[in-house]
C-alpha cells in the first residue's frame, strides 16, 4: 500500500507542474500583448516637468516638447565669428544647390561627397 500511495502522490505533482507551467504560458501570452500596445500617457507633474508612461514604463522629463534638443548657441562674439566662418567656408567647399525632382521633391546636391555629412571627404 505504500507503494501506491507514493505513486499518487507524485501523479498528482505532476499534474500540478504541468497547470503551473500552461498558467505561466497563459501569463506570457497576456504580457506579451499588454506589451504591444503603443499608449503613451503625458501628464503635467508640475511647473517644471512631466512624466510619459507607456509600455510599462515612465520616463519624467522637462516640460514642453520632448522631441526638440535645444542647442546651446556661442554667447561670446568671437564663438559666432567661428560659427560664420565655418559656414562660410562649407558653403564655398560644397556648393550647396537645392533641385527639385521629377516628382517635385526638394533635393540638395553638393560638389563634393561627404557635404550632406557636414564637411566634405578630402
Amino acid at each position: 500500500m505504500t507503494c501506491v500511495r507514493y505513486r499518487d502522490s507524485r501523479r498528482g505533482v505532476a499534474i500540478l507542474l504541468v497547470l503551473a507551467a500552461l498558467a505561466f504560458i497563459v501569463y506570457l501570452m497576456g504580457t506579451a500583448r499588454g506589451n504591444a500596445q503603443a499608449q503613451a500617457v503625458v501628464s503635467p507633474q508640475t511647473a517644471s516637468g512631466y512624466i510619459t508612461c507607456g509600455g510599462g514604463s515612465c520616463v519624467w522629463g522637462p516640460l514642453g516638447d520632448p522631441n526638440v534638443r535645444h542647442v546651446p548657441f556661442p554667447i561670446t562674439d568671437e564663438g559666432r565669428a567661428e560659427l560664420d566662418r565655418r559656414d562660410r567656408k562649407w558653403v564655398a567647399d560644397c556648393d550647396p544647390r537645392a533641385i527639385r525632382d521629377r516628382f517635385g521633391v526638394l533635393r540638395f546636391h553638393y560638389a563634393k561627397e561627404g557635404c550632406e555629412y557636414g564637411s566634405p571627404a578630402e
